[in-house]
């Protein structure tokens, strides 16, 4: 069977650039590329190929965003949450955060 490729039609990004995501369910740091783009934060594998996102994260119901440096002992980092969810991403400074 032949895996479905999902391609994300990119059009004037707001702000894309990597972050360290942790994974789900096993806690490891990823590093990703994100594009934000409307009210969606798109994850990728790579930078500048938008096929098969690893995470959507809608930003409509992802409303709540903050700092996690004292959960998670990284600086920089950041938590966004919905009611069901949390993904805990870190930035390289600040400034990106």
């Amino acid at each position: 069977m032949a895996e479905t490729k999902t391609n994300i039609d990119i059009k004037n990004p707001a702000k894309e650039g990597y972050l360290e995501k942790q994974s789900r369910h096993l806690k490891r740091w990823k590093k990703r590329w994100f594009v934000l783009q409307d009210s969606t934060l798109y994850s990728f594998k790579d930078k500048g190929n938008y096929t098969n996102p690893t995470e959507i994260i809608d930003l409509r119901i992802f409303n709540s965003v903050k700092s996690s440096e004292d959960y998670t002992n990284r600086r920089n980092s950041f938590d966004v949450y919905s009611s069901e969810m949390v993904f805990s991403m870190v930035a390289s400074s600040e400034t990106e955060k």
